[in-house]
């Protein structure tokens, strides 16, 4: 909202605010990215920026996000502290922090900052953002409504831009599914002036918009638009410019992609050789049965042929799924039918997932995405596995697995390990507890067998 002062009552706000809270003696912004964790989970960009007269804004997708005020900052000895005007969020504080050699990190609502430039000027390059959201989810009966939504810029030495974004809605269900999908392109002259970006399109729109950008003296950069933040990356496919100057495009962070991956697997080894080491690649079959909701299962996987079977022990219960690599049947009712792709899926998971997701040939295929640590010792490590975003639940104490969690077209599941024994050499939970935006579902198992050999009768269609 745009508030005008008068001269006097202005310059007393700016006098009070600046003996109470303002300490910067220059407009400053952070970025970062934050993650939350449980049956929410996701990701959120944070950008806020903190003016010379004590005040800050966080709303910078907002068209008046110059003047706008979110709340009051005072510079305190670890860092800023942010008092909001809306009583119902929690204060927090922009913490800095130095390691051993010197290297200062800046934290803030849970996620590591950096510090933006408010610059008068557009780095040349191709930006990228992606964004996803959902609710419903597979697997549960409800229906499940998931967009998605990609954005890229090209900017230009000479002043131009281009524009490409797509987006999608998929909607499906145990007897419905569809979805749509669009796509749009724009292109014009940018100008760039403390921060605020000015698009004209050839179309004789105007667009404007919050711009900072991580001035690091490096190649590698984020920018912050809007409140949303964008990554260098690959230059769009469809810009049809050839001058040298809309050729110029960079690279993808390698320094961090290094770092991530380092550090990713040392904690995921260190977990392995907790939980059993190189005995877990040597199991190629799992034979278990298990009690859910009072009912009793057998499972049976394969790793080898990506065969994995659950059967119903309960007489008054016949069900049978069973899946291999990705395709799959359902008995159920005297009847079958076959699986469909989302249930395969999540079937397919269990390869990859628990202290089977620590076999070298799963670990092999695996990309470090991010690592998070709470305050209280627990490491999450974010990973790409066979096109399945998901991630481990480290104790960091103990190095032992308690939980993973999957991000999938948008659905939300988290499990969590416990009643922890020893199955040969190999460390396992005899109870998962998964939460998700439907509910809470526990599993307890009353026996686990590694590597039993299995007959072709137990791969059988029941009749």
């Amino acid at each position: 909202m745009n508030t005008r002062f008068k001269l006097g009552s202005l310059l007393c706000s700016m006098l009070i605010s600046t003996m109470i809270f303002g300490q910067a003696k220059e407009t400053l912004v952070y970025a970062g990215r934050s993650f939350t964790w449980g049956m929410n989970m996701g990701s959120y960009d944070l950008v806020v920026l903190l003016r010379p007269d004590g005040t800050f804004c966080e709303d910078l997708e907002e068209p008046d996000w110059q003047t706008k005020i979110t709340g009051n900052y005072r510079k305190i000895k670890e860092g800023y502290f942010l008092e909001y005007l809306d009583k119902s969020i929690e204060n927090d504080t922009i913490t800095f922090e130095k390691d051993t050699e010197g290297y200062e990190f800046i934290y803030y609502g849970g996620a590591q900052m950096v510090k933006m430039e408010v610059g008068n000027k557009v780095p040349a390059g191709y930006y990228r953002f992606s964004s996803a959201s959902s609710s419903g989810g597979m697997g549960t009966g409800m229906i499940y409504v998931g967009t998605q939504h990609h954005e890229g810029y090209n900017f230009y030495d000479d002043g131009t831009f281009d524009r490409s974004s797509s987006g999608g809605v998929m909607v499906s269900g145990d007897n419905i599914g569809g979805g749509s999908s669009s796509d749009s392109a724009a292109r014009g002259k940018y100008t760039i002036e403390n921060g605020l970006l000015t698009l004209t399109n050839d179309d004789g729109t105007i667009e404007k918009h919050s711009f900072f950008y991580q001035n690091n003296g490096e190649k590698e950069f984020l920018v912050a638009i809007d409140g949303s933040i964008f990554f260098y990356g690959d230059e769009d496919s469809t810009s049809e410019d050839t001058t040298a100057s809309n050729e110029v495009v960079a690279k993808s962070d390698d320094n961090l992609a290094e770092t991530l991956k380092s550090s990713g697997f040392t904690f995921l080894n260190a977990v392995k050789q907790t939980h059993g080491g190189l005995e877990i690649d040597k199991i190629n079959t799992v034979q278990a049965t298990f009690t859910v909701s009072g009912l009793r299962f057998k499972l049976l996987m394969d790793y080898e042929s990506k065969l994995l079977r659950l059967e119903s022990l309960e007489p008054s219960f016949a069900y049978v799924e069973q899946i291999q690599d990705k395709q799959g049947w359902v008995y159920q009712n005297g009847a079958l039918r076959e699986l469909d792709t989302a249930r395969i899926n999540e079937l397919r998971q269990s390869f990859i997932s628990g202290v089977f997701g620590l076999k070298e040939s799963v670990l092999e295929q695996t990309k470090i995405l991010d690592i998070r640590e709470t305050e209280d010792g627990i490491i999450l490590v974010s990973v790409l596995i066979d096109n399945n975003t998901m991630g481990y639940i480290i104790n960091k104490k103990e190095n032992s697995l308690i939980g993973n969690f999957i991000l999938k077209n948008g659905e939300n599941e988290i499990t969590y390990y416990s009643n922890l024994k020893k199955q040969n050499t190999i460390l396992l939970p005899f109870t998962e507890t998964t939460e998700s935006s439907t509910g809470t579902i526990e599993v307890n198992y009353q026996n686990i067998i590694f590597n039993p050999i299995f007959a072709k009768k137990d791969w059988v269609k029941p009749m």
